[in-house]
C-alpha cells in the first residue's frame, strides 16, 4: 500500500453546499432509536490506530467490525475512518432494510463538528459528507448523534474495545494509511 497525505479534497470535488446538509443531533435528544444504530470509535496508543465499530439493530446479532491504520494516521482519522467503513457496511449489508434510517452515535465531539463546519475539507470528512448524500438520494436517512463516553452504552462501549483491539492486532492489514499533513 502507497503512504499518501491526507489533503484536503479540492474545491471542485467538495459537495455543493445544498447537499452537505448533515443532521447532527447535538444535544442527543432524539427520543427513540432507530433501527439500525452505528456505534463507531478510534483508538491511538504506542501499539498503532484502530477504528472500530458495533452495529446494532434490535432482533439481529450484533455486527462488530475492526480496521487498523498506519501507525502515524492520526486518532480523529480513525474516528471518521470508522463512520464511511459503517456506512459501506450498511449499504452493502442492509440496502433492502424496510426502515432506511441509521443513528450513528460518537463519543467524539470533534468529527461532528467537522462534519458540521463547512469550510473543513478534509478527505475523509468530504467522503462522509458524500456517503449521507449517496444515501439520501436513494431514500436513507443519516442522523449522528453525541453519546456520552464510558457510562455503559453498550454499543458505545464495544466500539471503543473494538478501536483499542484494531490498534494493537498485528494480523490486522492495514485498511487506511492517508496519513495528516503536516500544517
Amino acid at each position: 500500500m502507497n503512504l499518501q497525505i491526507d489533503h484536503n479534497k479540492l474545491p471542485k470535488q467538495w459537495l455543493h453546499p445544498a447537499d452537505r446538509a448533515i443532521t447532527i443531533d447535538e444535544d442527543n435528544t432524539q427520543e427513540d432509536p432507530t433501527h439500525i444504530n452505528i456505534y463507531s470509535d478510534g483508538s491511538k496508543s504506542e501499539q498503532g490506530v484502530g477504528a472500530g465499530i458495533a452495529i446494532i439493530r434490535p432482533g439481529t446479532t450484533t455486527v462488530e467490525l475492526m480496521y487498523k491504520m498506519d501507525t502515524r494516521c492520526a486518532n480523529n482519522q480513525a474516528e471518521a475512518f470508522a463512520i464511511i467503513m459503517a456506512m459501506e457496511y450498511v449499504q452493502s449489508n442492509l440496502e433492502h432494510d424496510v426502515d432506511q434510517v441509521t443513528t450513528v452515535y460518537r463519543d467524539s465531539s470533534t468529527t461532528l463538528e467537522s462534519l458540521h463546519n463547512m469550510n473543513k475539507h478534509t478527505f475523509l470528512t468530504e467522503e462522509i459528507r458524500r456517503k449521507v448524500q449517496e444515501r439520501g438520494s436513494r431514500g436513507w436517512t443519516t442522523r449522528f448523534s453525541w453519546t456520552k463516553a464510558h457510562v455503559g452504552t453498550t454499543g458505545n462501549d464495544l466500539a471503543d474495545k473494538l478501536a483499542k483491539e484494531a490498534s494493537s492486532k498485528t494480523e490486522i492489514p492495514i485498511s487506511y494509511n492517508r496519513i495528516p499533513k503536516v500544517p
